[in-house]
């Protein structure tokens, strides 16, 4: 009897252990403390001579289409009460330097849960943005920087601006919190359309990767749910993130805790992502990882793990909109 179950405790232990071997993981790591302690913190995109226009994108509404506000609108426009306007003033209120309010935009979509509705509303995105930017040339005689942010699918509304014909505009910075990766459109975060693309995920967030991708009524995909890392490219940083050592749920990407910090985050981002060899990025193998902390603790002496180099502790005061 023993003899007839070996072959088949011997084959469960090689389909654990094996993948594990096969492809070693390669770890980067970065700890963020933010702190009431006075830290001088001054970064180069933090002050550009250069003026960025901020664009928030909100994700799906699966039980209910939205029908607010919709197209590109200054946050000013908004009702304060809102919920997209409160989630925007946020950020502003973090940091008025990146987000400045006259700067602010909110882009407001139906939410539908489906592809060709991302891609219509990509198409009127890139409308309404492009007579944005010629407006704010005519009257301020330059070219604003452009950076988007966008939660769960507002962040596949924006990936479909690559695919909109005669494109003629250009995004410096993309913000993807817990964007669920599609088949139909993963492979645009690699246009050269997009400069720069971080992408914030937690291994925990059910809720990026639920959306049934397979059963939409136009699918082509490979999959029946989405996914949560895309294929490398050399304008992307894919990061896990926790804060204060618990991994996010998919509505903390876009809850205050989060968006108070995130301006602060960014700069680190761009930072982190300027040490990187560009193999780093490349490679299927690497894992970025990061932690945030806001309760308090104290950064502890730097250092090293046995792969990705140094293990970075930074230090950030904390904005007094978190308290």
């Amino acid at each position: 009897m023993k003899q007839q179950f070996l072959p088949l405790i011997v084959s469960m232990v090689l389909c654990i252990l094996l993948p594990g071997c096969s492809h070693q993981k390669n770890f980067f790591r970065r700890k963020l403390y933010f702190t009431n302690h006075q830290v001088i913190s001054a970064s180069k995109y933090t002050n550009q001579q250069v003026p960025t226009i901020s664009v928030w994108i909100h994700g799906a509404r699966p039980f209910g289409n939205n029908t607010y506000n919709l197209g590109l609108k200054s946050l000013t426009l908004f009702d304060p009460h809102n919920k997209l306007a409160e989630t925007a003033n946020i950020l502003v209120k973090a940091d008025s330097i990146k987000f400045p309010l006259d700067n602010f935009y909110i882009f407001s979509w139906p939410g539908t849960m489906d592809f060709g509705v991302r891609q219509q509303e990509a198409i009127t995105l890139h409308t309404e943005l492009l007579k944005l930017l010629n407006t704010y040339k005519m009257s301020h005689g330059i070219k604003p920087r452009v950076r988007i942010i966008a939660h769960s699918h507002g962040g596949n509304v924006a990936l479909n601006l690559a695919a909109v014909t005669n494109n003629m505009i250009e995004i410096d910075e993309l913000i993807l919190l817990a964007t669920p990766v599609q088949d139909k459109n993963k492979d645009y975060v690699r246009s050269p359309l997009f400069k720069r693309v971080f992408s914030l995920y937690s291994t925990i967030d059910i809720a990026q990767i639920i959306d049934p991708q397979g059963i939409y009524h136009d699918s082509c995909t490979h999959s029946l749910f989405s996914g949560q890392r895309f294929n490398p490219s050399q304008n992307l940083m894919q990061i896990k993130t926790k804060i204060n050592g618990t991994a996010c749920q998919h509505l903390q990407f876009d809850d205050r805790p989060m968006l108070t910090i995130l301006p602060a985050i960014i700069d680190q981002l761009h930072e982190w992502m300027d040490k990187l060899p560009q193999q780093a990025l490349l490679s299927e193998n690497t894992r970025f990882m990061l932690s945030v902390y806001t309760n308090g603790r104290r950064p502890p002496q730097a250092k090293c793990y046995r792969t990705g180099g140094p293990h970075e502790h930074i230090e950030l005061p904390i904005p007094s909109s978190y308290l």
